[in-house]
This record gives structure tokens, sequence and C-alpha cells, in this order.
């Protein structure tokens, strides 16, 4: 089947909470592929023909989807072109592009996640796709290469910058009823969407969420049911909400509910969403140890 053929076919695997006993919520999932299919849609159009779509044209591509694997939920597929169809779209998936379909899908959800460094990574495995497989085809001109590429870059930025209902719908499950959402092959290989790019993409974008770090924080309360603490800024006076996705929450007492209680400082492994230089929220997914007063 042309989903066992890494070189022509999707995974998302999405990790985490329900996900671990092999389940998600129906409308979070339904909503995920909606999301998916279209940015998948937009990036075969650019890749295939070097131009954006029309309004609710959608290239006709069958998605042949597995059994999901025990463990998480994994939808793991092949792009196959409807017979009778364009023989551009033959070509692509014959010739082993489908794998920059899922860079492509990657750049577009870390660039409006707040990751646009990871984003720039990705776009740049998929223009070296489209080199390798040219070149092949004793495309080989330099110049040509360049125009595709300025091209392809130009097209799927405005993809990103178009795709904001899109990407909220793809994230959907993320930090809701799972942790993660990985793009890739059936390789295994892939892109993590998180918790905190996930939160970015359904706020519209404009923050920018950093490295895990390990930090320090001040833990003045908690929120059981919507897994939150309240902390003490790290950058000024006041207090602020921080996300926790760490299993452990689940399970009281744990070391949150524990500093909480005491109102202690618990070292944790977190990553940092900024806003306009300022941190806007913090996400924590790992409680290291309380520390003594």
């Amino acid at each position: 089947m042309i989903a066992a053929d890494p070189e022509r076919s999707f995974r998302f695997v999405y990790r985490g909470r329900d996900a671990a006993r092999n389940s998600i919520e129906m409308r979070h999932l339904g909503a995920s592929l909606i999301g998916l299919d279209r940015i998948m849609s937009d990036s075969l159009m650019v890749l295939t023909e070097q131009r954006l779509p029309t309004r609710r044209e959608r290239p006709p591509i069958a998605l042949e989807v597995q059994a999901p694997r025990a463990g998480s939920v994994e939808i793991l597929g092949g792009l196959a072109p409807l017979v009778g169809q364009l023989p551009l779209l033959w070509d692509f998936v014959a010739s082993g592009r489908a794998k920059s379909a899922m860079e492509f899908v990657s750049y577009v959800l870390k660039l409006r996640g707040g990751r646009p460094s990871e984003a720039e990574v990705h776009k740049e495995n998929m223009l070296e796709i489209l080199r390798i497989t040219e070149a092949a085809r004793e495309r080989a001109d330099q110049r040509w290469h360049d125009t595709i590429r300025e091209t392809v870059s130009h097209l799927a930025h405005s993809v990103a910058q178009r795709s904001g209902y899109a990407s909220k719908q793809a994230v959907a499950p993320v930090g809701r009823s799972v942790d993660q959402l990985q793009i890739g092959d059936a390789s295994g290989a892939g892109s993590l969407i998180d918790a905190p790019m996930a939160d970015v993409i359904r706020e519209g974008g404009g923050a920018t969420v950093g490295d895990q770090e390990r930090l320090v924080v001040h833990v003045d309360g908690y929120q059981h049911h919507n897994r939150t603490l309240k902390i003490a800024r790290l950058d000024g006076e006041g207090f602020m909400t921080a996300n926790v996705t760490d299993p452990a929450f689940d399970q009281a007492p744990n070391l949150y509910t524990e500093a909480a209680t005491v109102r202690a400082s618990l070292v944790v492994d977190a990553k940092k969403t900024f806003r306009d230089g300022r941190i806007e929220r913090l996400h924590i997914s790992n409680a290291v140890e309380i520390l003594a007063a």
C-alpha cells in the first residue's frame, strides 16, 4: 500500500492524556483532520502548480487511512490521486515528494505557533526535497531552481498567513484532550506541535514560544479542574497563570498541590510564551522538587 511507503505517506499521531488510552474526543479529532486536510490541500497546490488555490479549490487527493495503534491515536495513510485527475498530482506522489507536503504543514503550524526558527527549518527541508527531486529529473538549471525556490517560499508564507482558521482546527485536541500532535511519515520521524504552540495558534498568533528550561516558580495556589497554578510573575510584580501538562498533576497529592498548600518554591521544567517582550504564560511539563523555605 502507498501508506506503507515513507516516501509517499503521512502520519499524524496524537499523544498524551486521553490519547494514551487510545481515546480522543470525536469533535476535536474531526476538527483536527479537517484543518490538516485544508493545509495539506493548499500545500499540494503550491508544490505541484506553484500557485495559491482559488476559493474552495481542493486538489483531488484521496487519503488511504489505516487503523490507529494502541497507546496513542494515530492516523497513518498515503497520498493517492483519484483516477482520471491531474497528471501533476500523479507525478508528485510517484516521485516521492509527498514528504515535502508534511514539511509544508509543519512550517505553517510552527510559524503560526510562535516557533519561527523551527518553521524556517521545515521550509528549508521542503525546498531541499523539491531541489533534489527536480535535479534527478535533469532540471539542473540554477536559475530555474532559484525561481522555483523563491516562488514556493513566497506562496508558503502566503498560505501560512491565511491559514488561521485551518490551523486552529488542526490543533483542536492539543492542550485539551491530548498533549502533542506529531506530523510526519511512516518512518516515525516528524515534528511536534505541543500545548504552548497550540495556545498561540488559537489566540491568532503574535506571540513567541521559548525553549524548554528549568525554572524556580513560587506557587500561590492551584485549580485542579483546569490544570493551572497561580504563581508569582517571573518578570515583575503580581501573579500569573501557569498551565500544567504533566500527567502527575492528575494524581493528588503531588508536588504541585503540596507546593501550593504551603506556598513554596517549586523547581519545574517549563516553556515561556512571550508577547511584546513580556512573559504572557508558562507551560509546565514536569516538577522536580520543592525547595526548602
